[in-house]
């Protein structure tokens, strides 16, 4: 039986992005349930970056029902989930019915999800955290908590008023000479501020900036990749597999982030990651602000296709007031993956509603 279930969840704190606020998340979770196994997948696009909304990709869910349900018992969901993504291009969608039929596969295979992908076993995904623009005392007290945790990899939001930022960041370096630090823009600079900027904080050993310049300046982000030492990462400008294609063979950054529910199939982030690593570029994984299916699988893939030179960025579940769902487990900073069959959790149905 397929079954839909749509879920919104709080912020703990209204979360800020660079064209909106929210104060919910919202999407749809599903589920496949045949004989003694419950498998999962998540619809969720993220406003403002998906191309697709959620009352769109709930329309196609219910019109295919029945086609997907017969086509699970079949064993050949893989053919309408392609012809699915084919016609309608909506990468929330097709990766949510993709995590649904790779998480029935490998439970039928009594493996688990990255066993089932990657041969692995016990893996362990190094992922950063995010600081705020606070008070010294503020910043002191979260980097203190988080470096207890055993977090050592930290992202500050920069753009609104970059002398502030600035100041932050010489703060945070000489309060905390060991850490990891990595800058995230959000599209706020031209490439001429991209490159003043980033050069008078070079000596703060940067590890990267995010995404400096708007999304469809893609020559504009090799520009600035061109002047200054510190790496540059395309996030916004990756807005799908053609985009990060594109990206890649003109060599336009250093790195590039994906969000998988952005990509949509995982054939298109294994494409995109195979085309990374033949020019050199590193792959950073990060969640779309996903419910705890999608970060899941997200952090599953990031264990087996991005890189392990950088943070990724997944822990963002302790951002929601999230129900109905095991926590994460974290270990000196890094996110446990799932030794259980499938994707690894199981979800109090009775917390969402069916749709």
């Amino acid at each position: 039986m397929l079954r839909f279930f749509k879920y919104s969840i709080p912020f703990k704190k209204p979360f800020k992005t660079a064209s909106d606020e929210f104060k919910t998340r919202e999407g749809i979770v599903l589920v496949f349930e045949h004989e003694d196994i419950q498998a999962y997948g998540e619809v969720a696009p993220l406003p403002g970056f998906s191309s697709e909304t959620l009352v769109q990709t709930e329309v196609i869910l219910q019109q295919n029902k029945k086609f997907l349900e017969q086509a699970f018992l079949n064993n050949d969901a893989r053919q309408i989930i392609t012809v699915l993504d084919q016609i309608h291009q909506f990468p929330s969608l097709s990766f949510g019915l993709d995590i649904l039929w790779h998480d029935f596969q490998s439970k039928k295979e009594k493996k688990s999800l990255s066993d089932y992908l990657f041969g692995l076993k016990k893996p362990l995904v190094d992922c950063n955290t995010a600081i705020g623009i606070q008070s010294e005392k503020e910043m002191l007290a979260h980097i203190k908590q988080k470096k207890e945790e055993g977090f050592n990899t930290f992202k500050l939001k920069v753009g609104a008023d970059f002398n502030k930022e600035k100041s932050a960041l010489e703060f945070i370096r000489k309060t905390y000479p060991d850490i990891k630090l990595r800058i995230d823009a959000n599209q706020a600079w031209d490439k001429e501020s991209s490159v003043k900027n980033l050069n008078s904080i070079e000596h703060l050993d940067i590890e990267y900036c995010e995404q400096p310049v708007p999304a469809p300046d893609i020559e504009g982000l090799a520009w600035v990749k061109n002047r200054t030492e510190i790496k540059i990462a395309a996030d916004e400008s990756l807005g799908n597999k053609k985009l990060a294609r594109e990206l890649i063979l003109q060599n336009n950054c250093d790195l590039i982030i994906i969000k998988p529910a952005l990509m949509g199939l995982f054939e298109n982030i294994t494409v995109t990651k195979e085309l990374a690593n033949t020019h050199n570029i590193e792959v950073v994984f990060t969640t779309s602000l996903d419910g705890i299916v999608g970060r899941k699988a997200s952090a599953i893939l990031a264990s087996g296709l991005g890189t392990k030179v950088f943070a990724h960025g997944l822990a963002t579940g302790s951002l929601l007031e999230e129900q109905g769902a095991h926590s994460e487990r974290f270990i000196n900073g890094s996110y446990i993956i799932s030794e259980t069959q499938g994707i690894g959790n199981s979800i109090d149905l009775t917390f969402w509603e069916e749709i």
